[in-house]
């Protein structure tokens, strides 16, 4: 399947897909996309509907609100959401990441800062029950890097978990240059040359270390671990 495929079309929703596809990942379990405030009331109802009743944010707590560009929709009771951010700005260790936190290459780095904030989102994953929806900001950077330790959890190829993470970064960049490096007057060609910068960095980041023995060093038990394979692959 390709990114397009996977894509979902719940009303509102930005760089929303379906990791269900890539390598043996089961259709309807995980799914990745930008914030939550971009969707409409269908859209809610819509991602219920498609068997969604976890929402993991991402973000920081200063980052949760609503914009005045954002429709005014309410969140369904049917479905949870919990806020585990991956940054600690308060961090001395975080804050030398930060010339790199827009890139791949900001991930084993800040997986190594701050294992408990990490394995904290692989918990919610492995205890959550129906469909999980995974999301940040742009649904790029912080959503890929959790996303990369599932696929890899998975088994999916190192090519497969680069080409979603690319197509996270064309999605977000042509949506709104707020949140990509299409900025303006910026051209399709430096978009490009970024795209290629950050893919060969998530490829390396795939290549390092061993997303289960990280996990399993941060605190998770192989109990968890197989029960997200078993999420991700039981058809």
């Amino acid at each position: 399947m390709t990114s397009k495929t996977r894509e979902v079309n719940w009303e509102g929703a930005i760089n929303a897909r379906d990791l269900g596809g890539l390598g043996g990942v089961q259709p309807g379990r995980v799914f990745r996309m930008a914030r939550r405030e971009f969707l409409r009331q269908k859209g809610w109802q819509q991602m219920f509907d498609a068997g969604v009743r976890n929402i993991i944010d991402l973000r920081n707590p200063d980052e949760v609100e609503r914009r005045e560009t954002d429709p005014v929709a309410a969140e369904l009771p049917g479905i949870g959401i919990q806020l585990l951010p991956v940054e600690d700005h308060s961090d001395p260790k975080f804050q030398t990441i930060l010339p790199i936190l827009d890139s791949p290459e900001s991930i084993w780095p800040l997986l190594r800062t701050l294992p408990e904030k990490i394995a904290a989102v692989y918990r919610a994953v492995a205890l959550a029950e129906g469909a999980v929806v995974i999301h940040c900001a742009g649904g790029c950077d912080r959503s890929g890097m959790i996303t990369m330790g599932l696929l890899q959890l998975a088994g999916v190829s190192a090519e497969e978990i680069a080409d979603d993470y690319e197509a996270g970064v064309r999605a977000i960049a042509h949506y709104d240059p707020t949140f990509g490096e299409l900025k303006p007057g910026e051209t399709n060609q430096q978009l490009d040359d970024w795209v290629a910068h950050t893919r060969g960095a998530m490829l390396d980041a795939v290549a390092e270390a061993s997303i289960e023995e990280y996990l399993l060093a941060a605190g998770l038990q192989a109990s968890e671990i197989a029960a997200i394979r078993s999420k991700l692959l039981t058809p």
